[in-house]
């Protein structure tokens, strides 16, 4: 006995991860947002760019430090340098003699260190980084899109999944008019008319059945394209349609956009950004100091012994001081204050067109509330009417076609109702969007 035990419990442990693939992978709206940030294709290329203007930060502190090159030449040809001597008695002509002052093996070890630049390595490294945080801004804009994109099609799936419940509740109460009609005609209580008529309205359900359950394949398909998943994977979202009343005040939601909506925080920093251009323009005018410095070996003939070659070093303090440049130094400066103007009516627009939407998102969120609530008393009424109905059916006070149409109010009432719950779930979530948050507590 304890052995088949023994076997019946590894049969199971074998036979447990194929009944777990087989009921599907179970997601919620966190899990499924969480996954469309690891592999949705457009968030991931901000991410990508997010990197390249990182490196570029760091490549501008690398102007800070000194530059080192090593080189090793071979002289190949040369032209002596001739130097005439005189002459070494009365009437005798002077004497031209070539000195070669070159080697023609070197090898060499250069240094450069900037010094002074009138502020121009600073304002290049303070420009990329300012570039950087913009870009930060942008990355983090994606993601509210992608985060948005994804409630979008979750909620859509649940709706689809509830519709098609609404549609078999539909063919259901048909399929009892149906019944019920045959049994009154049987009983002579009904006319002929009156069972065609239920059995017409049957048919037409059936279709529509076929067309929600079609949706939501399509819903589905859609939420797998956006989460990169597989499109024969099996998914069930955990958790259905609810409604969770929020209230918030419209000038706190447009306060707290200005300072975290990202396209206003991304303009906030190219605002500093294009100030920096402007200093480092003017830095053109400056001087530049710099320290230079030379060590080297050289040789006639090339000799494996360092021993054997001659050394020399030189370190010098290099002084430039920019005379005369055409008139590209004033038009580039005069470039980055145009620019840096644009920028402050680019800002402007933003703001303008973030609380716009704000507000735009604001009202459209609490007509989804009035238009939920509003239904739901719908709901209330239409299925009281049916339940009134059946029974006045029952009895002979109302046809079949009367009893059709309150069932079929009922199912478009409580469409409309699932409809307006999406909505409202769907304002929500621009709302947080236009904001610049994941999620409104």
């Amino acid at each position: 006995m304890n052995r088949i035990r023994f076997l019946h419990y590894i049969l199971f442990l074998f036979l447990l991860p194929f009944a777990v693939f087989a009921q599907g992978r179970e997601l919620s709206l966190q899990e499924s947002i969480r996954i469309a940030l690891d592999q949705n294709l457009q968030y991931r290329s901000a991410e990508k760019s997010l990197d390249i203007t990182k490196s570029k930060m760091y490549e501008s502190i690398g102007n800070f430090l000194p530059r080192i090159d090593a080189s090793l030449i071979r002289n190949i040809d040369e032209k002596l340098m001739e130097v005439e001597m005189p002459p070494m008695g009365p009437g005798m002509p002077p004497t031209k003699i070539a000195i070669d002052f070159t080697k023609d093996y070197m090898a060499a070890l250069q240094l450069q260190q900037p010094i002074f630049t009138g502020g121009a390595l600073w304002f290049n490294y303070r420009q990329n980084y300012y570039n950087y945080k913009a870009e930060e801004q942008n990355y983090r804009k994606q993601k509210l899109a992608t985060i948005f994109d994804v409630k979008k099609t979750y909620y859509g799936v649940l709706l689809s999944e509830e519709l098609i419940k609404v549609s078999e509740e539909a063919l259901h109460l048909s399929e009892r008019l149906f019944k019920n009609t045959k049994l009154l005609y049987e009983q002579g209580l009904a006319s002929k008319f009156q069972l065609l008529n239920a059995e017409v309205e049957l048919e037409n359900i059936k279709p529509k059945v076929l067309e929600a359950k079609n949706n939501c394949k399509l819903a589905l398909l859609a939420f797998k394209n956006l989460l990169q998943l597989q499109s024969e994977d099996e998914i069930h979202l955990r958790r259905g349609l609810q409604f969770i009343e929020r209230k918030f005040a419209l000038d706190s939601l447009l306060s707290l956009a200005k300072n975290i909506r990202p396209d206003i925080q991304q303009m906030h920093f190219t605002q500093k950004r294009m100030d920096k251009l402007v200093d480092l323009s003017y830095s053109a005018f400056s001087p530049v100091l710099a320290l230079a410095a030379d060590y080297n070996y050289r040789r006639n003939q090339f000799d494996w012994d360092v021993n054997k070659w001659q050394d020399n070093y030189t370190i010098n303090l290099v002084l430039s001081i920019p005379l005369f440049q055409g008139a590209t130094r004033i038009f580039k400066i005069q470039q980055a204050k145009a620019a840096r103007h644009q920028v402050d009516l680019a800002e402007t627009a933003v703001n303008t067109g973030a609380a716009l939407e704000i507000k735009k998102n604001y009202l459209n969120f609490h007509v989804a509330i009035e238009k939920h609530h509003s239904q739901q008393k719908n709901v209330e009424r239409a299925e009281e009417n049916v339940r009134i109905a059946d029974l006045n059916y029952k009895e002979g006070l109302i046809t079949s076609l009367e009893m059709s149409v309150a069932q079929m109010n009922l199912i478009e009432t409580k469409i409309i109702n699932l409809k307006t719950l999406s909505d409202y779930l769907i304002s929500l979530a621009a709302l947080e969007k236009s904001v610049g948050i994941e999620n409104i507590n």
